[in-house]
């Protein structure tokens, strides 16, 4: 699928410009653009529950957990701290583990150690139960 067509799937450039929060006087004009040029790659990232999809249709939000490298840990210290549960963590939603692990690089700058699906406990008939 193009840019374009993305676009028109998504109510065309006014509603795309709404969902983005941009500037009424120019982001309709903004969007439009993009239908020629292509959706901006950092657009694409910011918003990746409308743009960095494989189907035609909306994929669901997962909760996922990144454990983050932090500043001055030695290489052979890593998986020792993440295994002591001592490395700082993230918690974000996305469509899948690799849009979460780019995500969490983005928004923090560090290098990402590992991500985790976060699956929800649910309580049915007295039972835990893991929700999917």
């Amino acid at each position: 699928m193009t840019d374009a067509e993305l676009i028109r799937n998504l109510g065309g450039a006014t509603k795309v410009a709404r969902l983005l929060n941009l500037d009424r006087a120019i982001g309709t004009q903004r969007v439009c653009n993009w239908m020629t040029r292509g959706i901006p790659a950092q657009v694409k990232l910011d918003f990746p529950h409308l743009f960095l999809q494989h189907t035609h249709h909306i994929l669901p939000l997962r909760s996922y957990r990144a454990t983050l490298v932090p500043v001055g840990v030695e290489a052979d210290q890593i998986e020792v701290r993440a295994s002591q549960g001592v490395l700082p963590t993230v918690q974000l939603k996305a469509v899948n583990t690799g849009i979460a692990e780019q995500l969490a690089h983005w928004v923090t700058g560090r290098p990402v150690f590992s991500v985790v699906r976060v699956e929800s406990v649910v309580r049915a008939s007295g039972q835990l139960q893991v929700a999917a």
